[in-house]
């Protein structure tokens, strides 16, 4: 029988659909069906409009093994025989010898689905308040009004104090300034004034808007999410869970090399698990969620799942990776020269400029809108602990240290030289003398026998 692209069958006929279980379309048990079971999801209104708009009724079956079909090494495939597969499925060259593809439904492209860790606070978050142009800008204001103030302040303070000394205590109190610490009676005096009135003004400002942003970073806690690319999923310690028997897992395990080899190489040490589409949602909850798991997965998949969770809990626990990567479109299938083809493509078509493929998959999926784009910072009210706080005092410790180790080792180096100069100014006396009793005139010889 041959079609036009709009004509029904003449008469009701039943047709055989293949289905398989995944966000777009699954398969459910269904005791009224002629085979048990009846097809769900998204798409699974296209096979509707299929039969009431081409006048057939189906019958919906599985494949043995649970996969979507995969060319095996001899050259034949897994799956079954049926009139229409739902699916649906990617488009790649080797199905494309098994079967023919229909106009493209939809795009899938593939993400790595992970789980939140535990909000963490970074003990080193009191640095970020000030960018890096910031803190150099800041020593070199700081430098520079050091130096004005030290071309302007008063000569008699210059003549009393070597410049270098002079220099270093207007860099000290200067530095004072910016830290809100006391200032000396002998400081800001003359026409130096004004440049320590425009330091004072720069200091209180940044100091103001340095103090309030490190409250709120004090009360801000990061979700960290360290996984959103291929790379950082390798160097990882994350198990990977792939579906089987599917065109992306053999575009991994067969890949030439890059990064995609290297992802197909982590089975190899026991870092790959596999596991049907039925066993994820299990997987998610136990294994993912703990941050042990990965998915590499679909990404209308992954939404479907981080959505079912939500309803579920009540919370958003996994993120997507922002990197994606082997995007393919995704169609129904038929077998080869069949004539439904033509019929098949124009009401895809159809459904597409009516909007309803959009409409149908967006709506199984309307609570991803609370993860999609859920912040990964969250702000509690807490007091704060020795675990929020301990680079900072981690910074003053070794400011203490330090100091100490500067104060030994001026303490021994002021000893060594007076020991030295003690030594030196000991030699040159004995040495004088020494030259000197030699340089004197001998005594006379004396005379016993006149005695």
């Amino acid at each position: 029988m041959t079609f036009t692209t709009v004509v029904r069958f003449p008469d009701d006929v039943l047709l055989r659909v293949g289905g398989e279980n995944s966000a777009y379309a699954s398969v459910v048990k269904d005791p009224t069906a002629l085979t048990g079971f009846a097809l769900d999801g998204p798409l699974s209104h296209i096979v509707e409009v299929l039969a009431s708009t081409m006048n057939f009724s189906y019958s919906v079956v599985q494949s043995p093994d649970r996969s979507f079909g995969a060319k095996l090494a001899n050259g034949s495939w897994t799956g079954l025989e049926v009139d229409i597969g739902l699916g649906p499925l990617t488009m790649s060259e080797s199905r494309a010898e098994a079967v023919d593809f229909a106009d493209r439904v939809t795009n899938l492209q593939l993400r790595v689905l992970a789980g939140k860790r535990s909000p963490e606070l970074n003990p080193w978050g009191f640095l970020y308040p000030l960018g890096p142009l910031v803190w150099l800008g800041l020593i070199a204001a700081l430098a520079c009004v050091s130096a004005a103030s030290l071309a302007l302040g008063e000569r008699s303070r210059k003549l009393r104090l070597r410049w270098y000394k002079g220099a270093f205590e207007l860099f000290h109190a200067h530095l004072g300034i910016l830290l809100r610490q006391d200032l000396p009676n002998w400081f800001s005096r003359g026409p130096e004034k004004m440049v320590v009135g425009s330091w004072m003004l720069v200091a209180m400002v940044v100091t103001m808007g340095y103090s309030s942003t490190l409250v709120s970073l004090l009360a801000a806690r990061n979700i960290p999410q360290p996984i959103n690319s291929l790379r950082e999923l390798v160097d990882s310690d994350s198990v990977v869970v792939m579906k089987p028997k599917t065109a992306f897992t053999d575009f991994f395990e067969n890949a030439p090399g890059g990064v995609y080899k290297e992802v197909g190489d982590l089975r190899h040490i026991g870092r790959v698990e596999y596991a049907v589409h039925q066993e994820h949602a299990r997987i998610l909850d136990t294994l993912v969620r703990g941050g042990v798991h990965t998915f590499i997965e679909a990404d209308y998949n992954s939404f479907k799942l981080m959505a079912d969770d939500f309803r579920r809990k009540g919370r958003c626990d996994f993120y997507q990776s922002r990197d994606t990567f082997l995007a393919s479109p995704m169609s129904v299938v038929v077998p080869r020269g069949s004539p439904l083809l033509a019929a098949i493509n124009h009401r895809i078509r159809a459904l597409h400029a009516a909007g309803l493929v959009n409409y149908w998959m967006e709506k199984a999926i309307a609570d991803i809108r609370f993860c999609r784009n859920a912040p990964s910072t969250i702000t509690v009210m807490e007091p704060l602990s020795l675990r929020v706080c301990w680079g900072m005092f981690t910074v003053w410790a070794g400011g203490l240290v330090t100091a100490l180790c500067v104060f030994v080792l001026e303490i021994v180096g002021a000893r060594v030289s007076i020991l030295v100069s003690y030594e030196s100014s000991f030699v040159v006396h004995i040495t004088d003398e020494w030259v000197t009793e030699i340089k004197a005139p001998l005594s006379p010889p004396v005379d016993v026998k006149g005695r």
